[in-house]
């Protein structure tokens, strides 16, 4: 690991350990050398991957459920955080008092 935080492809070429030139197992044996027992769960996760799953968009979908203004209000009353996740120019605009304006764009 780097304390760097960032980098360009051709000095981590040069520096970078795994990216050397090598054959593929010895690139194999290099990255596994050393490495800890697999933790339990990882044959189950890997059998689960192999099924078919719902996109996100899809799991999200089925999961979401659009509140009213006086859902969210009354949710607000008992303690709950209202995160606004608009563009922020957006939220720069008039927004409930109190939210917390997280843009899912970054």
């Amino acid at each position: 690991m780097s304390k760097e935080t960032v980098s360009t492809i051709g000095e981590q070429r040069r520096l970078n350990y795994a990216l050397q030139p090598m054959d593929r197992d010895e690139f194999v044996k290099l990255v596994t050398t050393d490495l800890p027992e697999s933790p339990s769960y990882f044959g189950y996760d890997a059998v689960m991957n192999t099924k078919e799953r719902q996109t996100l968009d899809e799991s999200l979908q089925r999961a979401l459920k659009a509140l009213s203004i006086d859902e969210v209000l009354a949710a607000k009353s008992t303690g709950a955080q209202v995160l606004d996740t608009r563009d922020p120019a957006d939220f720069a605009r008039p927004h409930l008092a109190g939210s917390i304006g997280i843009s899912l764009g970054g």
